[in-house]
């Protein structure tokens, strides 16, 4: 159903932001940004050597997810340290921050984000919220000593849940743990790749004993949900994008349903399903043809509005209808709702940041022009009161499970 395109966090500013001032559209017109949002030259981008860190051009720009490392996300304290806000999602005077999450039910937890490249979105954003919030965040890889992880502000109980984190995944996964795969930057730190199997090292937050992880796959495995199951306290997770065929998807949720159900039941212990989020493909709303997101390149990528009757009759609807029915059979397994969230935020894509992974591709290759031309109206960029939103409704969903009670 989804062309995957692996993306992570991406960041927005706005247009009538000081500082947006210069930097070069994919026809090269110097209408972008430099300095603090760019590093890219024009050359660069027009020879495909680099993807720009900015898309200025667009209504609602946004930032590629790379270029915001962690030292970055720190220094954005304020919702007003970013030149964009979301008109459509009303401040709320109690709106919750990942970090209040780590703070306060997922203390001395863990925290695990399963589900395809969505979830690795929702991941990323978490890591940035939590050091955005005045936390730390350190990356414990394998082999990392106690000693050390005491010198990192870690204490001696939550590193010897690092290291009990750390065993399961290698029980549960085998050999292939830390790394199975290419290496990639993330959120500037090098780390493995999520996509073939392991799930990636646990970050922690030392003043809160909190570990946060991510296991992305694109479809449910039971062999491999008994495996992440065993490493965590409380789980995110969703599949439907990478699904056609809604027969399988249905069996599937029904035993992923009943696995979370059991999981969810115990003391200490909270199961939440996150449902799939709104698309916005021309004509068809959800991802139906691959034509949808290859375009020649120079062609306009664009994300539409859905019509009502599109609105409540697309394949994300129909597997988010799926998915609910499979859950409402389990008491214990919470739906994170955000259909309705992502419904009006067909401006709110990356759009053709994809084009310029896919330009330099081309030339490499040299292959035609338009050859990996793309447009994605699947991943969503990022703004505070938008991600503020979803951490407030986790909150919510968390507060309803089990995970205060004492094991």
């Amino acid at each position: 159903m989804l062309l995957h395109v692996l993306a992570l966090l991406a960041l927005v500013s706005s247009t009538s932001a000081a500082g947006v001032t210069s930097g070069r559209t994919p026809s090269g017109e110097p209408v972008c940004k430099d300095g603090a949002w760019t590093e890219a030259t024009a050359a660069e981008l027009d020879s495909g050597e680099k993807e720009p860190q900015v898309q200025c051009w667009r209504t609602t720009p946004c930032v590629q997810s790379h270029y915001m490392t962690m030292e970055r996300c720190a220094a954005m304290v304020e919702d007003a340290d970013f030149p964009a806000i979301d008109p459509l999602i009303p401040t709320r005077p109690t709106a919750a921050t990942m970090a209040d999450i780590a703070r306060g039910p997922l203390a001395n937890k863990s925290l695990l984000f399963v589900g395809d490249s969505i979830m690795g979105q929702t991941f990323d954003a978490a890591r940035c919220d939590v050091v955005r919030r005045g936390l730390h965040l350190v990356e414990v890889r394998d082999g990392t000593s106690v000693e050390k992880m005491a010198a990192l502000g870690i204490n001696a109980d939550t590193a010897a849940r690092v290291l009990a984190y750390q065993a399961a995944i290698k029980h549960g996964f085998g050999a292939g743990y830390p790394c199975k795969g290419e290496p990639r930057s993330d959120a500037g730190v090098d780390a493995c790749t999520w996509f073939p199997d392991p799930p990636l090292v646990p970050w922690v937050v030392p003043e809160t004993g909190t570990l946060i992880g991510f296991k992305g796959w694109h479809k449910f495995k039971p062999t491999d949900a008994q495996g992440w199951l065993a490493m965590t306290d409380a789980v995110v997770v969703n599949y439907a994008l990478h699904y056609a065929d809604k027969s399988e998807y249905k069996t599937d949720m029904e035993t992923l349903m009943h696995l979370l159900g059991v999981f969810g039941a115990r003391r200490g212990k909270a199961a939440v399903f996150r449902e799939t989020t709104a698309q916005h493909f021309i004509g068809t709303g959800s991802f139906k043809s691959i034509d949808q997101a290859h375009l020649q390149l120079g062609s306009t990528c664009s994300c539409a509005p859905l019509s009502n009757e599109t609105a409540a009759n697309n394949d994300v609807v129909i597997f988010n209808n799926i998915a609910a029915t499979a859950a409402a059979k389990h008491s214990s397994v919470r739906m994170l709702r955000l259909y309705d969230l992502t419904l009006p935020r067909h401006d709110l894509h990356e759009e053709s940041f994809c084009d310029f992974q896919a330009e330099a591709s081309r030339r490499r290759q040299n292959q035609p022009a338009g050859a990996h031309s793309c447009c994605d109206c699947t991943h969503f960029c990022y703004l505070p009161q938008f991600w503020a939103e979803i951490w407030a409704r986790l909150a919510a969903e968390l507060d309803a499970t089990h995970v205060l009670q004492q094991t």
